[in-house]
């Protein structure tokens, strides 16, 4: 083999069609990046970004879904200063554990907030009917297909987290065998300001 000499920090080798191996333009991460991060071009270079498209879920305990007005539950953490958390979409499923219901009856849903805030609701995750059901219900919102749109002050979305929590002060109960759950999937990704 012949010497291709030194290259770059970055560089890989490549054929260049003649059977010989030649140096990239283009430079790669030295290193694998975050966890689940891809790499892509910058129209120069590789880098290892962020995916567009993330994922979060969750599966709320009997316990805290009777609790969610005192202690909302995180499910998504604040992604740093200038950035925003967006919600595309959340499917849930009420899993009945087949004794009894939950009691909603003030019309308690759980929801997203931003920041834990009581104030900045981005959309309903779980309805009341869902709640009270007595069997395995799933659901699936889509914000392009109508969830609320939140009109707030970017600072109120600047690095903070995603939380649910049931807004009325009542809080959730009834199904005395705490052998109700619910899980919670959503698909989001990051703003920058």
């Amino acid at each position: 083999m012949s010497n291709i000499g030194t290259a770059a920090t970055g560089k890989v080798l490549q054929g260049n069609g003649n059977n010989a191996p030649v140096f990239s333009t283009a430079t790669y991460p030295s290193n694998a990046g975050t966890a689940l991060n891809l790499l892509q071009s910058d129209g120069t270079n590789w880098n290892s970004t962020a995916p567009l498209l993330l994922s979060a879920s969750i599966t709320l305990t009997n316990s805290q879904i009777k609790n969610l007005h005192g202690t909302s539950v995180q499910l998504i953490a604040a992604p740093g200063a200038g950035k925003a958390i967006i919600i595309h979409c959340c499917s849930s499923k009420l899993i009945y554990g087949g004794n009894n219901a939950f009691t909603a009856a003030a019309a308690q849903t759980i929801g997203f907030y931003y920041n834990s805030s009581t104030t900045t609701n981005n959309m309903t995750a779980v309805s009341n009917a869902m709640l009270t059901s007595t069997a395995n219900k799933f659901s699936l919102v889509n914000t392009a297909l109508g969830a609320t749109t939140v009109n707030v002050a970017a600072g109120v979305m600047d690095n903070v987290n995603i939380a649910l929590w049931n807004s009325v002060a009542t809080e959730i109960s009834g199904n005395a065998a705490n052998d109700n759950t619910i899980d919670i999937v959503v698909l989001y990704s990051i703003m920058s300001f």
